[in-house]
């Protein structure tokens, strides 16, 4: 497993970097808690793949109620999804595209003749 080491004077600490380091997590650490900070750092993919969705809801629910709070967030994480949204949503966007355009359109011609118009004091 290689190491790297930190050297940092008092606070110099090392770094193992290995596929299945966090299974040997508590034989790397324990030299190292003498009372300071420890971090462990691990890949969130391989953490995801541990979780038990069973555990993610408490098992007092009924599964009906397990099922209505699953559907719900479904249907929450769907009212963010553009494709789904109204019409009138997405026609509200269009303008708002439109406006801006404009308005650069504006500025760019108000800047441009601007510069070609004669000081006036001169």
């Amino acid at each position: 497993m290689p190491v790297v080491e930190v050297s940092l004077g008092a606070r110099s600490y090392p770094i193992h970097i290995a596929a299945g380091a966090l299974d040997q997590a508590g034989a790397l650490i324990a030299p190292r808690l003498d009372g300071g900070r420890v971090l462990v750092i691990a890949d969130a993919t391989t953490a995801a793949g541990q979780v038990d969705p069973r555990k993610l809801l408490p098992l007092g629910l009924p599964r009906l109620s397990r099922w209505i709070v699953g559907v719900l967030a479904v249907v929450a994480a769907l009212g963010f999804v553009p494709e789904l949204r109204t019409q009138a949503h997405v026609q509200k966007k269009k303008d708002a595209e439109v406006i801006k355009d404009t308005g650069r359109q504006l500025a760019f011609l108000t800047k441009r003749s601007l510069e070609q118009r004669k000081p006036a004091l001169e």
